[in-house]
């Protein structure tokens, strides 16, 4: 999986320490972006042309003035700026990112912290920092803005302001419709790759201490490698569909090979074992779970009082992804799912 190489520039003011840890935590629990900071006297020593604001075309044309100056490759850039940033018909702006006459990114983007504390507390501002630094950058893969033709390339859910951010990253996940256009440009493992760090901030978040949480997901490299990029994949099936079971099992098995997942059903418990015990420790550490529903799937006991509910708690607690499918007609619409 190649890694692309982001710079980022604080404009106009100097406060390094969170985006440093915002950098630091992103490239820790992620391998897909390289982030970097990019320093240089004439971004920290920036005043803007309206004492009351940011424009976005003279923040892009500053970039432009510094980077020809910089040798080496710069092709991905996003300026930070602390103050109120005005587009050329909108003010306010969370961010904007660059575009040519054809209406395609040009690799520069721009990002606004004004009132952002306020906003957020009590989640740090390199927590923020971390989730705009990959919503942008995945912006920069896709190559559209927030909203483009109706379609939306980003994390979020629906058009958000600042007041959503809170929850946009609590939810901890991609949006279906943002995944949809994800899914034509990356591949299975960087999507992966991006969601992990996403599920990884969304605990911080919710967390009674997120500066701690923070700092413990920086340190702890077992808590870093047991939600690295091959989540666990716990498959619930009736046995009365066995044979979709092993169709399941079929398609799976080119990510298991690579290392990219680790697929648990059942028929992985070995005689000897406790078997409500087993169920139990791959339910507690699933990050994925693929539910084959039916009719015999939904009256099964066992499934719906001892699988369901804590697979539902971790997507509702720790952004654990569900997939369920549908095998045959059934009454899906009138179950909990």
């Amino acid at each position: 999986m190649s890694v692309v190489p982001i710079e980022i520039a604080e404009i106009g003011f100097s406060e390094s320490s969170a985006l440093s840890a915002a950098i630091a935590f992103a490239n820790a629990n992620q391998n897909y972006f390289s982030f970097s900071l990019l320093v240089d006297p004439r971004f920290r020593d920036y005043e803007p042309e309206n004492a009351a604001y940011y424009r976005t075309d003279e923040i892009y044309s500053l970039l432009d003035n510094v980077l020809i100056d910089i040798k080496g490759f710069h092709n991905l850039i996003i300026g930070v700026v602390d103050g109120r940033l005005d587009g050329k018909k909108w003010g306010n702006l969370f961010g904007s990112m660059e575009t040519n006459k054809n209406d395609r990114i040009t690799g520069k983007a721009v990002a606004s912290i004004h009132g952002v504390k306020d906003i957020i507390s009590p989640i740090p501002i390199s927590v923020y920092y971390c989730f705009e630094l990959l919503s942008f950058s995945i912006r920069f893969i896709v190559g559209k803005g927030m909203i483009h033709d109706g379609e939306r390339g980003c994390l979020f859910h629906r058009k958000a302001n600042k007041a959503d951010i809170v929850e946009s990253i609590q939810s901890g996940y991609i949006s279906l419709d943002s995944l949809r256009i994800i899914n034509k440009y990356l591949e299975f493992e960087q999507i992966q790759c991006i969601q992990g760090m996403l599920i990884k901030l969304a605990h911080i978040s919710r967390s009674d201490n997120p500066e701690i949480a923070l700092q413990r997901f920086r340190k702890d490299k077992s808590m870093s490698s047991s939600m690295k990029v091959n989540p666990s994949v716990f498959i619930s099936y009736s046995h009365a569909d066995s044979e979709w079971l092993k169709r399941v099992q079929i398609h799976l098995k080119p990510l298991e090979r690579k290392g990219l997942i680790l697929p648990w059903d059942d028929t992985k418990i070995e005689p000897g074992m406790q078997w409500k015990d087993e169920i139990n420790k791959a339910l507690d550490s699933a990050r994925v779970a693929i539910l084959l529903i039916s009719a015999d799937f939904l009256a099964s006991d066992f499934i719906v009082d001892n699988e369901l509910p804590p697979l539902l708690a971790s997507a509702e607690e720790h952004g654990t992804l569900i997939f369920p499918v549908i095998l045959k007609p059934c009454l899906f619409s009138e179950s909990e799912l």
